[in-house]
């Protein structure tokens, strides 16, 4: 079965989220038999290669907040439909942002396939208009498409409620790592870092994940230990800088930045918690990863953080730095509340969802497009 990928940064998976969700599950697969091409952003010329059993197509675009998406999607339409295999199915990442591709795709007579990975509108980088957009790109995707794949439940009921024509629509979580990785003290040294004495936050430094109100809360629970934040920018420059600005004044705060992922692995199990304070979530790869490694979690009350931990990690609601900062607190000073949280955190391991069911649920959906 040939399957064609659209819709992700890069591979092998980097920073995004997108990408690694594609490597886990497509290279699973590709090693059953699935002929399986991805096309991935690129402006550095790369030539087309094989990774993981899979063939990566890059495709230029222009590196602008809003036409990066239209540019790259307009030359992967056009390499596709040039190739003429009708037999292919088209999997399409992100229908906020491409329910028109979708459309099109199927217009010139492909079988669609569409995953969301998030509302994507409710994030606070983008401008109101552009919400708008993504609202309609969505519902937009929802007609065009023979099958939607959801990482939460949340948006399969969003869609389900809210859309024109109700779509297929599957529960597809990301997964949990394999086994929790051994932590090595070159890693945490490299970053000036005592095992057990930080805390640990992984991802985009972006409103909706509330950094600046995590920097916050931090600082009001005047903790000893250090607050080691790793990401970077994602279309969120002056967010970023605010985020500096901030750190700088707050005693114990490390910017890591972007780590290579075989870096950040090392961190999850070295770190006495790991904290999301996000307001909106799809499925976070970071927290099935902190949660594959045993790690504490302190998060946000939220309905997808809920959906993966139930009732396993600290949990304060979304914004409110005086309750962070109390569930710090408490974690340091109430050493039986400690110990209770990290085993209900290490007894989440083997019911987290797995990468390997998750390419079952793709492989089923797609042989239930050849039979429709």
């Amino acid at each position: 079965m040939r399957v064609l990928v659209c819709g992700l940064k890069e591979m092998p998976a980097g920073h995004g989220g997108i990408s690694r969700v594609t490597e886990e599950i497509h290279s699973r697969l590709a090693a059953t038999g699935f002929r399986v091409t991805l096309f991935t952003r690129d402006n550095r010329e790369s030539e087309p290669c094989t990774y993981r059993g899979m063939e990566v197509r890059p495709s230029p675009f222009m590196e602008h907040k809003y036409l990066c998406y239209f540019t790259y999607m307009a030359r992967v339409f056009s390499k596709i439909v040039s190739g003429r295999e009708r037999d292919a199915i088209v999997h399409l990442h992100n229908p906020a942002i491409n329910g028109l591709w979708a459309l099109l795709f199927r217009l010139a007579g492909y079988r669609v396939v569409c995953h969301t990975h998030g509302l994507e509108w409710r994030a606070a980088k983008w401008p109101p208009w552009f919400g708008l957009f993504m609202r309609m790109s969505t519902r937009l995707a929802t007609l065009a498409s023979d099958l939607f794949f959801c990482v939460s439940r949340e948006e399969c009921d969003y869609l389900s409620s809210t859309t024109i024509r109700p779509c297929a629509c599957v529960h597809l979580p990301n997964g949990r790592l394999a086994s929790a990785p051994r932590p090595e003290d070159a890693t945490t040294r490299s970053l000036g870092l005592t095992p057990g004495d930080f805390y640990l936050y992984a991802g985009r430094l972006v409103p909706q994940k509330a950094v600046l109100e995590l920097l916050a809360g931090y600082a009001l629970a005047r903790s000893t230990r250090k607050l080691v934040l790793v990401g970077g920018s994602s279309f969120s420059d002056e967010y970023c800088v605010r985020v500096r600005e901030v750190a700088a004044t707050v005693a114990g705060v490390v910017l890591a930045g972007w780590l290579p992922h075989e870096l950040l692995l090392q961190l999850y199990p070295a770190c006495y918690a790991f904290i999301l304070p996000s307001y909106h979530e799809g499925c976070p790869n970071v927290l099935l990863e902190a949660l594959s490694c045993g790690c504490v979690c302190a998060i946000s009350d939220i309905r997808s953080h809920r959906e993966i931990a139930n009732s396993a990690p600290a949990f304060f609601p979304a914004g409110d730095v005086s309750a962070l900062a109390k569930v710090l607190g408490r974690l340091e000073r109430d050493k039986p509340y400690y110990a209770a949280r990290k085993a209900a955190c290490e007894a989440t391991f083997e019911r987290l969802p797995t990468w390997d069911a998750a390419a079952d649920t793709v492989a089923e959906g797609y042989r239930s497009l050849l039979h429709a």
